[in-house]
């Protein structure tokens, strides 16, 4: 499971959605979580959560389903208060998660390979209008939402008996 890979597919996956738009958009990814840009709209990732499922017939194998969180942030809380920042979000949405509904295996055109140990991921949640702690260049409250996406990797164990 190399979770950092996973985080580089799904910054490519959204590069490549956000060029399907009616006016197609150049968005600015980070596959880490503590990031900010001047350019609006951007998206930053983090590992939330990496609940452990073990085969009840199996000694050897578990299942590791690690939660990755999208941040995509589109503007600023004193911006666009007349439900424009809304509008926007809700446009996001309905692009970012039948995108990753349909790509279960993180390929894209710069990922054209699914990762061999991934076993499925689906976009369980994508939050809603939200506005975050974490302050912009501009000083201001951000807004936007969050898509996470639940994901499911075996992990092999092997068992040492003393």
């Amino acid at each position: 499971m190399d979770l950092t890979n996973l985080k580089d597919r799904a910054c490519a996956i959204e590069q490549e959605a956000f060029l399907t738009l009616a006016t197609p958009k150049e968005l600015k990814t980070f596959n880490y979580y503590f990031a900010t840009s001047e350019k609006l709209p951007y998206t930053t990732h983090r590992i939330q959560g990496l609940p452990i499922n073990y085969d009840g017939n199996s000694e050897t194998e578990a299942f590791l389903n690690p939660r990755l969180v999208i941040r995509v942030v589109v503007g600023h809380l004193t911006d666009k208060y007349r439900g424009e920042n809304d509008a926007i979000i809700d446009t996001y949405i309905s692009l970012l998660v039948p995108y990753f509904a349909n790509r279960k295996w993180f390929q894209s055109v710069a990922y054209p390979t699914r990762p061999l140990d991934l076993i499925y991921s689906e976009p369980i949640d994508a939050g809603g209008f939200m506005v975050f702690d974490n302050r912009g260049f501009a000083g201001v409250s951000q807004v936007g939402f969050e898509l996470v996406i639940a994901c499911r990797f075996p992990q092999y164990v092997d068992q040492v008996y003393l």
